[in-house]
């Protein structure tokens, strides 16, 4: 009897064998590369934004942490004017602060965000609250973490509410950076 055979099928598992080994090396590679860039980029997406306008990245050392809020406008029973306290301190740390007023005037009623630095100096203004009393618009927003979330309802051209959210971020030195804007459906 001659070995050929035995030494043929031999060699064919050794190549498969090989083959194998290979390929799994080259997943433990990707895997390991996967991970490591899961790890080290940043984990949401106000940080990914960040880093893509080339704006400072917010560690948990250093950030605002906010905790939730909701504007004053937010609830429906807030909408009578004379119940809406003004001067609402939504966040006080180390950086700064954020603070709210209510401007009202002949046509409704808004809320406006202002930030401080850590001397007390006026850094940013944003309107984050908005009732209308001739039309159907309103605007209120949710603050938590270092993002502003306002969600501001109006009537669109063809006479339907239109739902639209845009988000801000808040850096370290108490700055408004606009992200994303969508429509709610």
């Amino acid at each position: 009897m001659s070995n050929a055979p035995y030494l043929k099928n031999r060699k064919k598992q050794k190549k498969i064998r090989n083959s194998i080994l290979g390929i799994a090396l080259l997943l433990i590679a990707v895997l390991t590369v996967g991970i490591f860039t899961f790890r080290n980029y940043p984990n949401n997406k106000e940080d990914m934004a960040l880093s893509m306008n080339d704006a400072y990245v917010c560690d948990t050392a250093d950030s605002n942490y906010i905790p939730q809020a909701k504007s004053l406008l937010f609830h429906p029973q807030n909408n009578a004017s004379d119940r809406i306290p003004s001067g609402k301190v939504y966040y006080q740390g180390e950086n700064g602060r954020l603070e709210s007023f209510i401007n009202r005037d002949n046509i409704g009623i808004r809320e406006e965000l202002t930030s401080y630095d850590e001397k007390g100096n006026t850094v940013d203004k944003l309107e984050i609250g908005y009732i209308c009393d001739t039309t159907r618009h309103l605007k209120c927003a949710v603050i938590f973490k270092n993002k502003i979330s306002i969600y501001e309802t109006k009537l669109s051209a063809d006479n339907k509410n239109e739902d639209i959210v845009i988000e801000y971020l808040i850096s370290p030195q108490m700055k408004f950076s606009r992200g994303k804007t969508y429509t709610k459906l």
